[in-house]
């Protein structure tokens, strides 16, 4: 349906959705949503001024943070240690490729924040563990990343009001859309009825 709509979504997915129907494994298609719009951010950011660096600064927090969350879903879905590389998304700020190994070869949260130690994201990950003990669910700490992505935003918008702040909106609204496909995508997966779909899309 996006490649008859016309959206460039379609392209990038494509590839993805054809291994998932395969494999069964959603790992590819959420990292195809990923390099899509870090690619597309990247380039819209390309040129010289204060108000670009700023905002590249942002997306740098964000590519880690999308980084981090991929590692939880490679050891969520028990994938091979050593295809982890396949899964890395270049330009991040703190999240490097070895960084990004060093945490596809834990085994748990524990020892993923002694990796991320000294990093922004180890503070937010550790305030959300007691609840992700009690869960077992990654939505848990993604939520706490997203928290984390939105105060950074917040603070350039902060830095530079009158210029930045409208591309930083603009932004937020492509990673709104990111996060919808990703919930057409897991709820067909896992059957949720449309209804239920609607729901989420309402509290997004």
């Amino acid at each position: 349906h996006l490649r008859l709509w016309g959206s460039p979504w379609g392209v990038a997915l494509g590839p993805a959705v054809r291994q998932y129907a395969q494999t069964g494994d959603l790992v590819p298609v959420e990292l195809a949503l990923d390099r899509y719009w870090t690619k597309w951010a990247s380039e819209q950011l390309s040129e010289s001024g204060s108000e670009y660096e700023i905002a590249r600064k942002l997306l740098k927090v964000m590519i880690d943070c999308a980084d981090i969350i991929t590692v939880f879903r490679i050891q969520k879905a028990e994938l091979d240690v050593d295809r982890a590389s396949e899964f890395f998304l270049q330009g991040g700020r703190c999240v490097s490729k070895h960084v990004f190994a060093e945490m596809a070869a834990t085994s748990d949260i524990d020892e993923i924040l002694q990796v991320l130690e000294g990093t922004p994201y180890a503070s937010p990950l550790a305030e959300a563990v007691p609840l992700f003990e009690r869960r077992r669910s990654v939505s848990v700490l993604e939520r706490a990343l997203e928290r984390l992505v939105s105060a950074e935003a917040a603070r350039c918008a902060r830095m530079d009001p009158v210029g930045v702040g409208v591309m930083i909106s603009y932004l937020w609204s492509i990673i709104d859309e990111v996060t919808d496909l990703r919930i057409v995508v897991r709820g067909v997966a896992t059957g949720m009825p449309a209804g239920r779909m609607r729901e989420v899309f309402t509290r997004v």
